[in-house]
């Protein structure tokens, strides 16, 4: 367990630094990142997607419906063309049909993978500095569901590599207004009814 405190476990950050010195390929699928923590370990990033059998794929779970920076955007562009060019099943994804929000860090060598869930984002505050909860999976069942959920994540049917995203860049002139009718024609809308409220003993407040 990695909480990020000195009782419970340590920083996540001194696992990730080994796990990505060794690793042949890495997934990462986090809510958000960090511009400060992508440059910590861009290195380590490109020199997976050089290696033979070597990938690496950075999934960001809310920027494709929160926006980014020019900074933010700019740097996982770069980032995404960087990977591309060394291996097409490398890059910087973005979900597009739904938010996603959880965190799973998966490192493969040798055949063997280490799985990590829990809270921390891909940034400095996640894996350093917030008190955080995640933990290593070593349930075989579980790590290949979560093995199997990732690709899920990345498929192309909910993921989509940056570069063709379209996202809102805050600050610019590429706006919500811009975005096609259809592009968010496509995306799932998710209501719930009052009485779906009331079945679910959902708590709610009700303003007259």
């Amino acid at each position: 367990m990695f909480t990020n405190t000195t009782q419970f476990g340590g920083k996540f950050e001194h696992r990730l630094d080994a796990e990505l010195k060794n690793a042949e390929f890495a997934y990462i699928a986090s809510g958000y990142v960090g511009r400060d923590t992508v440059l910590n370990y861009e290195k380590e990033f490109l020199r997976m997607s050089t290696l033979p059998s070597g990938y690496c794929k950075i999934l960001v779970g809310m920027a494709y419906f929160e926006g980014l920076s020019p900074s933010s955007y700019n740097l996982l562009t770069n980032l995404n063309n960087n990977l591309s060019s060394n291996s097409q099943n490398s890059g910087v994804y973005l979900s597009y049909t739904q938010r996603y929000h959880g965190k799973i860090y998966n490192f493969g060598q040798n055949n063997s993978r280490n799985i990590y869930l829990g809270s921390s984002n891909f940034s400095q505050s996640g894996i350093s500095s917030n008190v955080e909860c995640t933990i290593e999976i070593t349930d075989n069942n579980q790590k290949q569901n979560l093995i199997n959920f990732t690709d899920f994540l990345f498929d192309p049917a909910h993921a989509v590599k940056i570069d063709k995203s379209n996202v809102i860049i805050h600050g610019s002139q590429r706006s919500k207004k811009q975005i096609s009718r259809a592009s968010l024609a496509q995306l799932p809308r998710h209501r719930i009814t009052l009485s779906q409220v009331h079945q679910r003993n959902i708590p709610y407040f009700d303003f007259d």
